[in-house]
């Protein structure tokens, strides 16, 4: 059955999708562990279907600060995805990698957005993996963009370019556990109709 919108998914669809964001938190935490050197944790994901609004008060409310490395999805599957970092993220990863202590997002400089960007990147990458291994057909991503702004100006992009296609969004959020530290991470998959009924074909719930 073709799904034409994200609340005609079913518990089972539901499920398969929950699954995908579990290996690929798996696969993060790996990837992070590496970059920082550092034993990482994740706890168990929550998967959720929320839409814009739902999405924005879950972090923080339309004029929360926050830092988001976006990507899109270029081979495979077309949509967007966006990893969105808020400040305990940022200072652990920062003062790890550049011995930085960091109290304010104005205090990043160009070298902090280009090693957060670098990070952001990496973790993207090792979910769409999981979904390309799950999937079985490869997926590729653009060159990852950096911003720090409003929660309500991040979710402003994805709103705009995928207006047509859904006002829903897949949110994968849990917590990395770094020495003994839960630090958030929040991954939004947004994936237009047609990649959404591939996906869910390839893993046989459609």
């Amino acid at each position: 059955m073709t799904i034409i919108d994200y609340d005609n998914l079913t518990s089972i669809q539901m499920d398969a999708l929950k699954e995908i964001g579990n290996v690929g938190s798996g696969n993060a935490a790996v990837a992070l562990s590496q970059i920082l050197n550092h034993t990482v944790k994740m706890d168990v994901p929550t998967v959720e279907i929320l839409g814009y609004e739902e999405t924005m008060n879950m972090l923080g409310g339309p004029e929360e600060i926050a830092s988001a490395v976006l990507v899109e999805l270029v081979e495979g599957m077309n949509g967007m995805m966006l990893f969105i970092q808020q400040k305990d993220f940022l200072g652990s990863v920062l003062n790890t990698l550049l011995s930085k202590e960091l109290t304010s997002f104005e205090e990043m400089d160009e070298m902090d957005a280009s090693a957060i960007m670098e990070v952001g990147n990496i973790l993207l990458s090792s979910y769409v993996t999981a979904i390309s291994n799950f999937a079985g057909f490869k997926i590729d991503i653009s060159v990852p963009a950096h911003t720090v702004n409003m929660i309500g100006g991040i979710l402003s992009v994805p709103i705009v370019e995928m207006a047509e296609e859904t006002e829903k969004m897949l949110m994968i959020h849990g917590y990395f556990i770094i020495d003994g530290q839960k630090i958030s991470s929040n991954i939004l998959l947004i994936p237009d109709m047609g990649s959404l009924n591939k996906l869910l074909e390839s893993l046989g719930v459609n």
